[in-house]
């Protein structure tokens, strides 16, 4: 587990400042420090040696902390403008007697603070710096029961906020200053320019920049594009044989994915593992994460997550590289669609609905007719091209309705929808959208709470900012073509990727598994939790969520997606406020 961590104290009378800045951390050096100066960082830098040289210093013995410490040095608070890779740091200025805080673009890497009289303190854990008195915020509450994830800065707790993505901190004198520093925008091409070529230059720098020095190096591996993608251009520079980690159900399950793997392992030297995953009770383990010291999170599929990690640790990895954002990095390119029936170019919609059928599984007649009636993008489609858009729906009626009046979640909610609308007006803005959306980061933050159990660290080679800059330039049509989505990568990893893999076109779904196995392991834990007099009491409507909860338990295929996935958030918050309550209690019986 990495963590850095700090209080910087101020005394108002004084008009004076002094720093603390501790750390905790495996592995490379975290901290730093030069003339009065010091850094704490959580940071994994990239294209280092050119950095390096620019400042001077041997890439080889300057670590990653030294580097941003130098830059910040040279160019001051500017200097994180100048840096690519996934971080969180803290410096500490002691002539000038202020704090500097920023988090990566994409925030890879989480960074909470806290703001009150005293000064500010700081931390990649939320609850290194949370305290026994700390009131939950019904807000994020509420927003969290409705699968709304509107905001940046906002966590559980009314008193700690989060850093946002491409945001720095400024803190002097007590008062504190938070800026964006950076945004994802497309990089400029050339007219003609190979995109093919340049997706893949950057996909291969960035998974080497995530791979560099790693003696004990692992890859989650499903035979997907992304995963898939990830472990060839690893294994293809020749190196000793890459572990991988595959889930194992049996053969003719709809879960299955063995075949895309085994391509993998005829085409490369892999010590390929399976971690068996049938009949998994997708509960079991929850409560672990639902800290009552940590935030809400959302995350069905982690503690699967979290077996495969527990696996790789087991076996010595300690740096695991994931496929996670490749969907949204590399644009399915459904937008196009949209611009088809627009210009009534019928034919060619058709042929690319023939392709995109193969996917959602509906007819690409039926498609095209309601393109036709409606020259807009059918629901299948826009959930396709953007998962977190069921988070935009109005609050279900699973939420308390004092709540919901409270929070005002019903307007949220709606200004979150015409945000989303006018982003997916065009292929273009639903890219940006996909890739810099307040759940992008909160997607990380899950990830890493399930790292952190299993003492590894997870790095994701498709949100690099170089990759993500050029993929947003790539033209539509390079991304839906023929009706095959997400055509440029395809034909960005040709000689690379086994061509079983790279013109797969299915992808697994997950979520009947996940309504099974609640209902069949978990009846007893959600009817309690349900009770009138349970932990979820003025959280949510409880007679509605019984409702959905008989249906479920009698016929679990009946219940939408969308209802299960409020059945586990609400098995998330129960659990989390009763570890509140024992944490608080234990807090107070040690006093």
């Amino acid at each position: 587990m990495t963590a850095i961590f700090g209080h910087i104290h101020f005394d108002p009378e004084s008009v004076m400042a002094r720093g603390e800045i501790d750390r905790a951390w495996i592995g490379e050096r975290a901290s730093a420090s030069n003339g009065g100066v010091r850094i704490v960082a959580d940071a994994r830098l990239d294209d280092r040696v050119s950095l390096a040289r620019s400042l001077g210093l041997s890439p080889g013995r300057a670590s990653d902390a030294e580097l941003i410490l130098s830059v910040y040095q040279r160019c001051g608070s500017e200097a994180v403008g100048k840096l690519l890779g996934d971080f969180a740091f803290a410096i500490w200025d002691d002539s000038a007697r202020e704090l500097f805080c920023a988090r990566d673009v994409f925030g890879v890497v989480p960074l909470y603070y806290r703001h009150d009289r005293d000064g500010v303190a700081f931390s990649t854990q939320l609850a290194s710096i949370r305290r026994e008195d700390d009131a939950p915020s019904h807000e994020r509450i509420a927003a969290f029961l409705v699968g709304l994830d509107d905001t940046a800065d906002d966590t559980a707790f009314t008193s700690i906020r989060r850093l946002p993505p491409g945001h720095s901190l400024l803190w002097r004198r007590g008062e504190i200053v938070v800026r964006r520093y950076a945004s994802i925008t497309p990089q400029a091409t050339l007219l003609g320019e190979d995109h093919a070529a340049g997706i893949r230059q950057r996909f291969l720098d960035a998974v080497h920049d995530r791979s560099r020095g790693i003696p004990r190096l692992g890859a989650m591996l499903s035979g997907g594009l992304d995963s898939s993608s990830i472990v060839a251009a690893v294994a293809q520079r020749g190196e000793p044989p890459l572990r991988t980690f595959s889930f194992a159900y049996p053969k003719g399950s709809p879960y299955d994915e063995s075949e895309f793997v085994a391509a993998m392992i005829e085409r490369y030297p892999l010590l390929p593992d399976f971690v068996p995953m049938a009949g998994l009770a997708p509960l079991d383990g929850l409560a672990e994460l639902a800290s009552g010291m940590d935030d809400l999170i959302f995350g069905p599929g982690l503690l699967k997550v979290g077996r495969l990690l527990g696996r790789a640790r087991q076996v010595g990895v300690r740096v695991v590289l994931d496929g996670h954002g490749g969907d949204e990095v590399i644009s399915h390119g459904y937008g196009r669609l949209k611009h088809l029936a627009r210009q009534r170019r019928w034919r060619t919609l058709y042929q690319e609905l023939r392709g995109v059928s193969a996917v959602t599984q509906e007819s690409a007649v039926g498609l095209l007719l309601q393109f036709i009636s409606s020259e807009g993008v059918v629901a299948k489609l826009r959930k396709l091209a953007a998962p977190s858009m069921s988070q935009g729906a109005p609050p279900a009626p699973l939420l308390d309705r004092d709540l919901e009046r409270a929070t005002d979640i019903g307007n949220r909610a709606a200004h979150w929808a015409r945000a989303y609308a006018q982003a997916a007006s065009s292929e273009a803005g639903m890219h940006v959208w996909n890739v810099t959306a307040p759940s992008v980061a909160s997607g990380f933050e899950a990830l890493r709470r399930i790292a952190d159990t299993a003492d590894v660290t997870v790095r994701f080679p498709f949100y690099d900012r170089r990759l993500v800059s050029y993929a947003l330039a790539v033209p539509d049509a390079e991304k839906l073509r023929g009706g095959w989505t997400r055509r440029v990568m395809r034909e960005a990893m040709e000689g690379i990727l086994p061509d079983r893999v790279r013109w797969r076109r299915t992808k697994t779904d997950f979520s009947a598994e996940l309504s099974e196995g609640m209902a069949r392991h978990h009846a007893p834990f959600l009817t309690d939790i349900l009770r009138n007099s349970g932990p979820l009491v003025g959280f949510v409507d409880l007679p509605a969520a019984r409702h959905r909860l008989d249906l479920l338990l009698t016929n679990p295929r009946a219940v939408t997606s969308s209802e299960v996935l409020a059945l586990w958030r609400m098995s998330f918050l129960a659990l989390w406020l009763g570890n509140r309550t024992q944490t608080r209690a234990l807090s107070r019986a040690t006093s």
